[in-house]
């Protein structure tokens, strides 16, 4: 992988921790205000001046938008607004334009939210929003999977000079460590807070009940990144993504697989380290991927390293022919 390479790829992940930090100001600080409305502004009548209904046509079907005036009294004067939903440009969308036109029609009594330190501000619909909830926690998807990229990013960029540096976490001249995983437990939790933000933000639009969704969500992120934070640390520290060469006894222990134990192997027992094809292609630029497997004397092929770029998985495989001394 060339330094420009490394460079692009450390830039995109800045780029999406600094539009982290501006979503998340920016919809917490509409929370906040929307959530004030709910709270602080009183209620008038006023009346429907106008109404104009616009469409847009989606993927899947054809969507209606309803922009409104309407007049109502605040401070001794009669004042006009146009805002339906407190914080919201866009406003309510609908299926059908008589839906839209039902929900606001021209000359209709409505009641009217004023903001009483300013009474020119008004709305329609105060309170926290369903929209603004899920948003915040498709935001807390972008800060998960920026701050899991950002270490191995630094990393890739200032010390990768030789691929092998990346997996090997231990090299002397007893005992060398190589290890399979790019996660570390912290990155780990990280990624399952991620993905718990899409499903907690995908009940927030679906559910009725947004606050009661939102509020339960908060301790289920909490209780997922634990979870996977605890699972990766004693696995990590189990051994379970590690290869391990006993270079005194001449004995080479792989990863276990899910529910066994690790498999320990004599070198001299190993005969071949097989790379091949995985079929598929990864990553923005298609890089075609591979996988190591291990033969011995004794038992069928192993799969020790799959669908990773071929580069990687080459400079896995060498090491391992160089520790068994085994041609390539």
């Amino acid at each position: 992988m060339s330094t420009g390479t490394r460079l692009f790829g450390l830039l995109i992940v800045v780029a999406l921790l600094i539009g982290a930090v501006i979503a998340d100001w920016y919809l917490i600080r509409r929370a906040m205000s929307q959530h004030a409305s709910g709270t602080t502004w009183q209620q008038t009548t006023g009346t429907i001046v106008t109404t104009t209904v616009t469409s847009r046509k989606t993927k899947n079907a054809r969507r209606y938008r309803v922009a409104v005036t309407y007049e109502y009294e605040a401070g001794g004067e009669i004042r006009r607004g146009s805002t339906i939903v407190v914080d919201d440009s866009r406003g309510p969308s609908f299926r059908s334009e008589a839906d839209a036109r039902r929900a606001y029609p021209q000359g209709a009594s409505v009641p009217v939210f004023v903001d009483p330190a300013d009474p020119k501000n008004a709305a329609l619909v105060v309170g926290l929003q369903k929209t603004t909830i899920a948003l915040l926690y498709f935001a807390g998807v972008l800060n998960a999977f920026a701050l899991t990229m950002l270490r191995s990013s630094i990393r890739s960029f200032a010390c990768r000079t030789d691929p092998i540096r990346y997996y090997l976490i231990e090299d002397d001249a007893n005992r060398a460590v190589l290890r399979l995983s790019h996660l570390n437990a912290v990155e780990f939790g990280l990624m399952w807070i991620g993905l718990s933000c899409v499903a907690v933000a995908l009940g927030v639009l679906m559910l009725p009940s947004t606050v009661p969704v939102a509020w339960f969500g908060v301790p289920v992120l909490a209780g997922v990144g634990v979870l996977g934070f605890l699972w990766r640390f004693l696995s990590l520290r189990a051994g379970r993504f590690d290869i391990v060469v006993d270079r005194l006894s001449g004995f080479v222990t792989f990863p276990p697989r899910v529910g066994q134990a690790s498999v320990v192997h004599d070198m001299a027992r190993v005969d071949q380290i097989e790379l091949r094809d995985s079929g598929i292609s990864s990553g923005k630029d298609k890089q075609p991927t591979a996988d190591v497997y291990v033969h011995t004397a004794d038992a069928a092929p192993r799969a020790l390293a799959k669908w990773m770029e071929r580069g990687e998985a080459e400079v896995i495989a060498t090491w391992l022919r160089r520790e068994c001394a085994l041609e390539a």
